[in-house]
């Protein structure tokens, strides 16, 4: 019985410590990064995911981060204003990314 006991207890603490989908990974949302007010264009993959913002009055592209509270997805293929913060992201190995706050159409 103790052995059971145990196993379940053991299996329920490495279930919860898995589902984490960002376990051992973050970005520092909260403290630094630089905030930014841009506007360009938005590109998505064929799913919705992996989006990008080309700036319109700079030559530079950055990788929107997944972790965005915005639905920048929905605005695929459109001229938009952006507000959010420039941050080192750990999930794409350092790489600076936008972390998007609010979405505006142009």
């Amino acid at each position: 019985m103790k052995t059971l006991i145990l196993s379940l207890a053991i299996t329920l603490a490495a279930g919860a410590a898995l589902a984490d989908e960002h376990h051992g990974k973050s970005c520092d949302m909260d403290h630094g990064g630089k905030k930014v007010a841009l506007r360009g264009t938005v590109a998505c993959n064929d799913k919705g995911a992996d989006c990008t913002i080309a700036v319109s009055d700079q030559k530079v592209t950055y990788k929107v981060c997944e972790k965005s509270s915005a639905n920048v997805a929905s605005a695929a293929g459109r001229v938009v204003g952006v507000e959010g913060k420039l941050v080192a992201c750990a999930d794409n190995n350092g790489e600076t990314v936008l972390v998007v706050d609010k979405i505006t159409r142009q």
